[in-house]
């Protein structure tokens, strides 16, 4: 799972969301339970990817793997002032 997430995180910086958005399900389909933080960083490329409703149900289940996520909350905010 780390392994797909870090694939993720450098093809994020590179700006291939779509490269990312493949490794971040890898990294999700190896875990035993979700990462709130992996799940984000799925939202987010889903986002990037022109796919905000994917996006916004990756983050609501961030909320669901860890209440009161920061990251996940900023996230839902930014989707909902793009709309």
């Amino acid at each position: 799972a780390e392994a797909w997430q870090g694939q993720g995180d450098i093809y994020t910086v590179m700006q291939r969301p779509e490269n990312a958005l493949l490794a971040y399900q890898k990294a999700l389909e190896s875990m035993k339970d979700p990462s709130a933080d992996v799940l984000v960083k799925l939202g987010t490329a889903y986002v990037q990817t022109g796919k905000p409703d994917k996006g916004t149900e990756a983050f609501n289940r961030a909320l669901a793997a860890k209440a009161g996520h920061p990251d996940a909350l900023l996230a839902l905010e930014s989707v909902w002032k793009r709309e």
